[in-house]
């Protein structure tokens, strides 16, 4: 499971911070606010999707932060797991819309 102070440290990693003040002010929080959710072991995960929504420049892999996991990782597991899956013929102009949309990210 993954712990407040491993999501902590993996934040800090992604923002390339030091101490927890930082993190509470990138997050928006005053530091007593920060300091009283990291006691409950209540990570700011609100607040730190409407960072990623505000800042999109900041890159933040949420999969890695929450998870522990690249988001590459997943990616790469799931085309190792569907890599035999038969794939559908579609020789129809709906088919090819279907291949399309299946392509899309």
């Amino acid at each position: 499971m993954n712990s407040f102070k491993e999501k902590l440290l993996r934040l800090k990693n992604e923002l390339n911070v030091a101490t927890d003040k930082e993190i509470a002010e990138i997050l928006g929080m005053k530091p007593t606010a920060f300091n009283g959710r990291k006691t409950r072991e209540s990570f700011p995960e609100k607040e730190l999707f409407a960072l990623k929504a505000k800042c999109p420049e900041l890159n933040l892999d949420m999969d890695y932060i929450l998870l522990g996991h690249r988001h590459e990782t997943y990616e790469a597991m799931e085309k190792e797991a569907l890599k035999d899956m038969p794939k559908p013929d579609f020789s129809d102009k709906t088919g090819l819309l279907v291949q399309l949309f299946m392509q899309c990210d």
